[in-house]
């Protein structure tokens, strides 16, 4: 947590990955394209594009915060860093980031990591796997209409 006066370290709602994000000019709107929980890779090192979306809320002040690409034994493989400033408790802040070619050097399980300073905020796994293991979709989304 930070120490400094009128800044409070923010809360991570969700990380999505995904293949892309678009925003609609008009409404300013969000879609998330390509969710998915699975990278199949032909050999390694393996270049993909991926995109992450997170959220943040009850947080007040300017506060650093870091988006990592990690590999199972902690090893980050990207690094984002950036400023946010947060007007107060109550303020919702999206953000997406679309990385090109992020580079995986082996198989299995990676994580999309969000930190504030030292503290981790929130993460979100995705697994690459070898293109002969990797199933033709992922599992279907239990999606309700009401």
């Amino acid at each position: 947590m930070t120490t400094e006066p009128g800044v409070e370290t923010p809360i991570c709602t969700s990380v999505i990955v995904c293949e892309q994000i678009y925003q609609d000019r008009a409404t300013g709107k969000l879609a998330l394209i390509g969710v998915f929980n699975r990278v199949g890779a032909e050999r390694f090192p393996h270049q993909e594009n991926i995109s992450v979306f997170f959220s943040l809320t009850n947080g007040r002040g300017q506060v650093d915060v870091t988006l990592r690409i990690e590999q199972d034994d902690g090893e980050a493989l990207v690094t984002i860093n950036g400023q946010h400033t947060i007007p107060g408790p109550l303020t919702i802040l999206d953000h997406g980031v679309q990385l090109k070619k992020a580079t995986f050097k082996k198989a299995g399980r990676h994580w999309a990591t969000v930190w504030c300073g030292a503290e981790l905020l929130n993460r979100r796994p995705f697994d690459v796997v070898p293109m002969q293991q990797a199933p033709q979709g992922d599992m279907p989304p239990d999606v309700t209409e009401a």
